[in-house]
């Protein structure tokens, strides 16, 4: 099964998402989750981006960010990702790294 099938499959939705197509799972809140996130991914990359919607902004983080998760205001989002990694084992992409400096 191709990698976009199996998106479709675990949820992801494909659509305009900022001027491009890509495949967003967005993740729901409640009340063991602080902030909402989102997984992108743009097949023209091969990459995915986690979005996190803040109470004033939105910001792409790195998954280590979103692993770490100290104050567990991230635990479901982070849970939902390492679910969606394991099911996408099979596959190669790559995950925004953050930017270089």
């Amino acid at each position: 099964m191709k990698l976009t099938e199996k998106l479709l499959k675990l949820g992801f939705e494909l659509g305009e998402y900022y001027g491009k197509m890509a495949y967003v799972y967005r993740t729901e809140r409640n009340p063991n989750m602080r902030f909402i996130h989102e997984f992108v991914y743009y097949p023209d990359e091969n990459q995915f981006y986690i979005n996190c919607y803040k109470t004033r902004s939105i910001e792409t983080i790195t998954e280590d960010e979103l692993i770490r998760d100290h104050n567990d205001l991230n635990t479901p989002a982070k849970e939902q990702w390492l679910e969606i990694k394991t099911q996408l084992k099979d596959h190669n992409f790559n995950i925004y790294g953050g930017v270089k400096k």
